[in-house]
């Protein structure tokens, strides 16, 4: 599980990457959770 505690930005490239792990883990049967979101994030 991916801690994003300690990422206060991310440009269109971060939500991009979190979309294609999402789909990777859909695919394969697994699950993807995002912990310690920050709300401005």
């Amino acid at each position: 599980m991916p801690d994003l505690s300690g990422v206060p930005f991310c440009d269109s490239a971060g939500p991009n990457s979190l979309l294609a792990a999402r789909r990777h883990a859909r695919e394969t049967g697994t699950r993807l959770a995002l912990t310690r979101v920050q709300t401005q994030l």
